[in-house]
């Protein structure tokens, strides 16, 4: 896919685009400097096990580490730059999402995508970057796109295609933000914020980027979630975040990957850091129960007395503290 790449001027080490073999070095000590919290709209753990054995990118990597099921109502990161402010003071926290404003109102830098850019909606100066990244993402949208020739595993039949596989005309700005390339840009620009604002440079402090990707659920609206086109986006996505890892990997900053779907449904709350070794499955979690379980991660755990949430323990490395 072109998504990542079509951006690959705004990351250092650009020319190599290829995932490289991954090392597992010796289990960290302490906290990760950089913690990518990642919220996928529409994904349920239906969609998630159906694809889950034949993905080989960013979501092959974090689906092996630990997994939990979210079940319930509620928000998903409500309060998550509060509580890791209070814990790890002097850390930065940036949002950046491409369907609609995520509920962590305290973050430092807050971005959403709105009529073709992402804008910010936080009070802090903007980063160099954003203008930079704004103008890659306006060149993607203005540029036409071919169809997406479907692997063997979006092979129709059985898997029905509403005949475009993502086709578009250059300016097309609703078939951009419903197609696999809205998350490659999202994450893209997440990425080239990050590293302008240096999140994770210092292990003294415990910063964290949330990105929230749209494009799983704006394709199920548009096509189904046993469409073809469904088939495509996932793995598209299975492959964006394979590069957006690789490139963390390149940068050398100790980091964290909490994945978590949005859904009606159950979805796959998933946890992982290179050289940590983490049970398959957790069982059932409430989205209340991230926050928590974040904020422990990056050495701010909250007070048992005082949070809506749990802390979910039993992974490698996590120190939940004892409930009252």
């Amino acid at each position: 896919m072109k998504h990542l790449l079509a951006l690959a001027s705004l990351f250092a080490a650009s020319a190599a685009i290829a995932t490289p073999p991954i090392m597992t070095p010796p289990a960290p000590a302490a906290p990760p400097a950089l913690t990518v919290v990642i919220a996928v709209d529409g994904l349920s753990s239906a969609l998630f096990d159906r694809y889950r054995p034949r993905f080989a990118g960013g979501l092959a990597r974090v689906g092996g580490g630990a997994r939990f099921t979210l079940e319930g109502p509620g928000e998903l990161v409500a309060g998550l730059s509060e509580a890791i402010e209070r814990g790890r003071p002097g850390s930065q926290t940036l949002v950046v999402s491409g369907s609609g404003p995520l509920p962590d109102e305290a973050a430092e830098q807050r971005w959403a995508f709105a009529s073709g850019r992402f804008e910010k909606t936080s009070t802090a100066p903007a980063p160099a970057i954003a203008a930079q990244a704004n103008a890659a993402i306006a060149q993607a949208i203005a540029t036409a796109e071919p169809a997406l020739e479907p692997p063997a595993d979006c092979a129709s039949p059985p898997l029905q295609s509403g005949g475009k596989r993502f086709a578009r005309a250059g300016g097309d700005l609703a078939a951009y933000t419903a197609s696999p390339q809205m998350d490659g840009g999202t994450l893209a620009f997440a990425l080239a914020l990050a590293r302008d604002l240096k999140l994770g440079s210092a292990s003294t402090r415990a910063d964290v980027v949330t990105i929230g990707l749209g494009a799983t659920a704006a394709v199920a609206a548009a096509h189904g979630a046993a469409s073809q086109e469904m088939c495509l986006s996932l793995f598209s996505l299975d492959r964006d975040l394979g590069d957006a890892l690789a490139y963390l990997d390149r940068s050398g900053v100790d980091y964290a990957v909490v994945l978590a779907g949005v859904s009606n449904e159950p979805a796959p709350l998933l946890f992982w850091r290179k050289g940590r070794v983490s049970p398959p499955t957790g069982g059932p979690a409430r989205r209340v129960d991230v926050v928590p379980t974040i904020a422990a991660i990056v050495g701010a755990p909250l007070d048992p007395a005082v949070s809506v949430g749990v802390c979910l323990s039993g992974m490698p490395g996590i120190i939940c503290p004892p409930k009252p």
